[in-house]
């Protein structure tokens, strides 16, 4: 734990001393021209950043909220099983597993 915070205190100390000595983001040469020329040139770049942003973020979403429906499904078969049944099933895995210790 001391490690983790030690190595999250020295990157903010690097953070903070190497701030003021890094220049600010400069555009290549063909981009900066073309925004200077049109003005709407910079929204289109805000929205393809956007636009690329959101791609994995939705993607992500989705196998989320799909693997969360599965195991609720999962949660909800195991609930509706009939207790005897378990109980008979649960049997056989115990004697089954001392069977094999005995061997």
């Amino acid at each position: 734990m001391f490690r983790r915070l030690s190595f999250i205190g020295l990157f903010v100390l690097a953070a903070l001393f190497a701030g003021p000595v890094v220049e600010s983001a400069q555009a290549c040469p063909n981009c900066k021209e073309g925004i200077k020329t049109d003005n709407q040139m910079p929204r289109a770049y805000q929205y393809s950043i956007i636009f690329m942003l959101t791609v994995p973020a939705t993607i992500f979403t989705g196998f989320s909220y799909t693997f969360y429906r599965l195991s609720q499904q999962n949660a909800a078969k195991q609930q509706s099983l009939d207790p005897e049944v378990l109980a008979q099933y649960d049997e056989r895995v115990i004697t089954a597993l001392e069977q094999k210790e005995q061997e």
